[in-house]
C-alpha cells in the first residue's frame, strides 16, 4: 500500500513538471526579443496628445534595449486681439505723442543778416489719444534761444488726429554763424513729450551772415580748419600751428618774400599735410552772396630760405557748401614761376543763397616747396 502511495506522489510530481515545461514552451519565442521598458502611467490628457504627436515607433533590432523620451508641449490658445506667436510685442498709442508735419516758414539753413527778428512755424499733428488743450505747451528745450520765449502756449484744443501750427518769436544773434533752436512740448502736468515714441525735439537752424563783402584773411581765425591725404583720414588743425608742423599749416603770415621777389603785405599762408596728394581746407563763417558779388584773389608761393622759388606745385580750390552739399567754383593750377596768378569769379548766379566758402590747396603730387599763399582774397560787391 505504502509503495502504492509513492508511485502516485511520483506520478502527480511527473505530470505537474510536464505541464510547467510545456506553458514554458508555449511562451519561449523562437529569437530573442528586446528587452522592453515599460512607461509610467499618465494621465488621459497627456497620452492622448503623445498619442496625437506620434505617428509611427519603427520596430528596434533584436539587440536593441528600447528607451523613449517625449516632451508634452502645451497648446495655447491666443486671447482676443492678442498675435499668436508667441513673445510678440504689443503696443498701444502713448496719451501725448507728436508728428512733425513741415516747416510751415524759416526752412533750415534760412540766411538772416545779424540782429533780424523772424517768426518760427512748425506744423504738427496730435499722434497720441490725449486731447492738447490751451495748457499744453511747446518749450525750448536745448541749443541757441535766439531771444525766444520760455515757452508758448497751444491756441486751441487739439483733437487726436488733427493738426495745428504753433509759431515762436526769435531774433538773429549778431555774429555770423550757424544757429540751432530745438524745442519739445508738456502736458498741464508738466509731462513732456515730443515727435514720436522717443520723444524727439523739433528744431530750426539759422544762418548768421553778413552782407557787405567778406575779407578772407581777417577773419581766416574763425574759420574750421582741417587737413588729410588720400590714404588718411582727415584731422583738425589750430589755426596759426608752427610752419614745420607735418600736419599741415595755417596761419597769417606778413613782410614775407614772394615768389615775385617782392615783400608781402599780410597773406594767408596754406601748407597741406606732409603727404604725396596732401591737402588743407578752411570753412569759413555763412555769407549770403548778393547781386554782383565777385571772388577776387593772387595765388602763389613764398621763396625757400635760399631766395630760391623751389619747385612747389599745387591746385588753389574754391568751393561752397549750402546745408550738407559742397560745390565746386574754381580750380587753378600753380607752380612756383616767379609770378602771382589773378583770381574773378563772378558769384551773380548765386544771389540771394547763405552759403559757407571753402579755401583748400592739395599738393599736386609730392609736398616738397609747397609754401602756397592766397594774396587780397575777397569777396568783393
Amino acid at each position: 500500500m505504502k509503495l502504492l502511495q509513492n508511485l502516485r506522489i511520483t506520478i502527480i510530481l511527473l505530470i505537474t513538471f510536464a505541464g510547467s515545461l510545456l506553458l514554458v514552451a508555449c511562451n519561449m519565442p523562437g529569437r530573442a526579443t528586446p528587452t522592453r521598458v515599460g512607461l509610467a502611467p499618465i494621465s488621459t490628457f497627456a497620452a492622448q496628445t503623445v498619442q496625437a504627436q506620434l505617428t509611427q515607433v519603427s520596430k528596434p533590432p533584436a539587440t536593441y534595449e528600447a528607451t523613449f523620451q517625449f516632451t508634452i508641449t502645451p497648446q495655447l490658445t491666443p486671447e482676443p486681439g492678442q498675435t499668436t506667436t508667441p513673445g510678440a510685442p504689443t503696443s498701444s498709442p502713448s496719451c501725448n505723442m507728436a508728428k512733425f508735419v513741415k516747416d510751415v516758414s524759416i526752412p533750415d539753413n534760412t540766411g538772416f543778416a545779424p540782429g533780424t527778428h523772424f517768426v518760427k512755424t512748425w506744423r504738427l499733428e496730435n499722434m497720441g489719444t490725449c486731447i492738447w488743450t490751451p495748457e499744453y505747451s511747446l518749450f525750448f528745450f536745448q541749443g541757441d534761444k535766439m531771444d525766444a520765449p520760455d515757452s508758448v502756449e497751444i491756441s486751441k484744443n487739439v483733437a487726436p488726429g488733427e493738426i495745428v501750427d504753433i509759431s515762436v518769436s526769435m531774433t538773429a544773434p549778431g555774429s555770423p554763424g550757424a544757429y540751432k533752436s530745438e524745442w519739445k512740448l508738456h502736458d498741464s502736468s508738466n509731462q513732456v513729450f515730443g515727435i514720436g515714441e522717443t520723444a524727439n525735439p523739433v528744431w530750426t537752424q539759422i544762418l548768421v551772415v553778413t552782407e557787405s563783402g567778406l575779407d578772407f584773411i581777417s577773419s581766416a581765425s574763425s574759420a574750421y580748419w582741417r587737413s588729410g591725404a588720400p590714404n588718411r583720414e582727415w584731422i583738425e588743425l589750430t589755426f596759426g600751428s608752427a610752419e614745420n608742423d607735418p600736419n599741415g599749416v595755417a596761419k597769417i603770415v606778413d613782410n614775407v618774400e614772394l615768389e615775385t621777389g617782392r615783400l608781402s603785405g599780410k597773406v594767408l599762408l596754406m601748407v597741406p599735410m606732409h603727404e604725396n596728394q596732401g591737402w588743407i581746407s578752411g570753412h569759413y563763417q555763412p555769407y549770403l552772396i548778393q547781386q554782383g558779388n565777385h571772388f577776387e584773389a593772387r595765388v602763389g608761393f613764398l621763396v625757400n630760405p635760399d631766395g630760391t622759388c623751389g619747385a612747389g606745385k599745387v591746385r588753389f580750390q574754391l568751393k561752397y557748401k549750402e546745408g550738407d552739399k559742397v560745390t565746386s567754383l574754381g580750380e587753378w593750377s600753380k607752380s612756383c614761376n616767379g609770378s602771382l596768378l589773378p583770381v574773378d569769379l563772378d558769384l551773380s548766379r548765386l544771389a540771394g543763397k547763405s552759403v559757407q566758402f571753402i579755401l583748400s590747396v592739395q599738393a599736386d603730387g609730392s609736398i616738397q616747396d609747397d609754401w602756397a599763399i592766397w594774396n587780397s582774397v575777397q569777396i568783393t560787391k
